[in-house]
């Protein structure tokens, strides 16, 4: 079992996210935070991003089928592409910080947080869990929590 789990940063790094697709579209699992799924663009929020990357991905992996869930203005949020070959029992998500559009009408709020889930089985008959989750930001910039070994 392959899976990927990568931050597109709403595709703002313009075809690299479809070209990292193809090179490796033989994933059985894709798990995407920061896609915009037929989204409009929002001076602050979109930034240069992608605005359907949600769509792009889907064209980019005609063996996956895609599942979004919306974190922000329904149009941000989550998103696991699964190969055609693996069951997909039940996909849902759940809130765990603030929740669903929690900037609207707040200038600077912190968006929310979900964790995506998908109950798979695979064509053997195993049962098993992918968890999509976007972390809160930690204040000390891009790295990782404090006594943690970064991978390189």
């Amino acid at each position: 079992m392959k899976l990927i789990v990568l931050n597109t940063w709403g595709g703002r790094a313009g075809n690299g996210i479809i070209d990292f697709t193809q090179k490796y579209h033989d994933a059985d699992i894709f798990l995407f935070q920061e896609v915009f799924h037929q989204g409009i663009q929002r001076t602050n929020f979109t930034r240069k991003a992608k605005t359907e990357l949600f769509e792009e991905l889907a064209r980019a992996l005609p063996n996956h089928v895609g599942y979004f869930a919306p974190v922000q203005f329904n149009d941000w949020g989550l998103a696991a592409f699964v190969k055609r070959t693996i069951t997909v029992k039940n996909v849902d998500d759940i809130f765990v910080y603030r929740y669903r559009d929690a900037l609207e009408g707040q200038n600077g709020a912190t968006l929310g947080r979900s964790i995506q889930y998908l109950q798979l089985q695979t064509p053997e008959s195993q049962t098993f869990y992918a968890l999509n989750f976007h972390g809160l930001w930690n204040g000390q910039g891009k790295s990782d929590s404090p006594g943690v070994d970064p991978v390189h």
